[in-house]
């Protein structure tokens, strides 16, 4: 499920932790790293079921109104669309998510709050009123509505952001990639059955797994010689000032050019870039390329630097200059 950038994230994030603190067991990282993903895994299914709350929200409001001692013609014939949508359905009855949500429970009742908010910014935006009012709304329709909810009201809602963090420091960062995750399964829906909506693993497949493993392990194993080798490509900076995450991107790129031959070079730089556009400061990421840039052609020249495998065509110097 998660993508690889996602999983160094994760693997930064363990990282900077150990190096900073006490230095424990490389294991004990490991926990720590799988549980991190665990949590955030965790995450996607609790964001899921906020749809479902919302439209829940929205049902108990028709009902209240049509309680009122003297209902008007509206209250009693309310336009039930919303509370209809095809696609809250098909979550709603997925096998995977109730089995999820059964085994590990959460509540939105417990913030009850921030659901009737994000109800009400949701029914004042013209999307809504678009979809409401239209003449009909086929799947399409309801797939797009439930998208718009998860990318413009429940991703910029600053206090979920707050709560999140308050239930979890495990999920500080994760609301922007959990939601892109979440508009990218409701595009693959098709159908009305809900048997049909594949829920992605926590790991695509084994080799994601094996790949955050080891490269936790690995730059760890690595982190004095990768150290030594860094500040030798550093000696016109002041050390001091560099700061300690980027070397730990720097340290953890060299992991992946030097002992993953299933990862191009070119991947490598640039996800450890983007990285510290995101995570660093704001010349970091320069700082970092310009550094890796000096640091392959000396392992290239090592021979430390061997990829194999498809789509590695450019990863030889030989390749590079062809």
């Amino acid at each position: 499920m998660f993508s690889r950038r996602v999983l160094r994230i994760k693997t930064m994030q363990v990282l900077y932790g150990y190096f900073g603190g006490s230095n424990e067991n490389p294991f004990k990282a490991e926990k720590d790293l799988i549980f991190s993903v665990q949590k955030s895994y965790q995450l996607f299914f609790y964001l899921l079921k906020m749809s479902i709350d919302i439209v829940d929200y929205a049902e108990q409001k028709i009902e209240t109104a049509k309680s009122k001692m003297l209902p008007t013609h509206l209250d009693l014939n309310p336009n039930t669309r919303f509370i209809e949508n095809k696609i809250v359905i098909v979550l709603r009855n997925n096998s995977t998510i109730k089995t999820f949500l059964n085994n590990y429970p959460f509540d939105w009742d417990i913030n009850q709050e921030l659901i009737k908010k994000m109800y009400n910014q949701l029914i004042d935006n013209p999307f809504y009123n678009e979809y409401m009012n239209a003449d009909s709304a086929g799947l399409g329709d309801d797939k797009k509505i439930i998208q718009k909810l998860y990318t413009d009201i429940i991703a910029e809602n600053e206090e979920l952001s707050q709560f999140l963090e308050e239930q979890s420091i495990y999920w500080n960062d994760d609301l922007e990639f959990i939601i892109s995750m979440i508009v990218k399964l409701i595009s693959t829906i098709r159908d009305e059955e809900a048997s049909h909506l594949k829920i992605p693993p926590m790991f695509a497949n084994k080799e994601d797994e094996f790949f955050t493993k080891d490269l936790l392990h690995k730059t760890i194993a690595q982190h004095e010689d990768n150290e030594k080798l860094i500040s030798n490509f550093t000696k016109n900076w002041d050390v001091e000032r560099i700061a300690q995450l980027d070397v730990l991107l720097m340290e953890m790129a060299l992991v992946e050019l030097t002992e993953m031959e299933e990862v191009p070079v070119k991947v490598t730089l640039n996800e450890y870039i983007e990285l510290a556009r995101y995570y660093s400061t704001e010349k970091s990421w320069a700082f970092i390329n310009g550094i890796l840039d000096n640091l392959i052609p000396h392992l290239r020249k090592e021979g430390r630097i061997n990829k194999k495998g498809k789509g590695m065509l450019g990863e030889t110097p030989e390749q590079e200059n062809n």
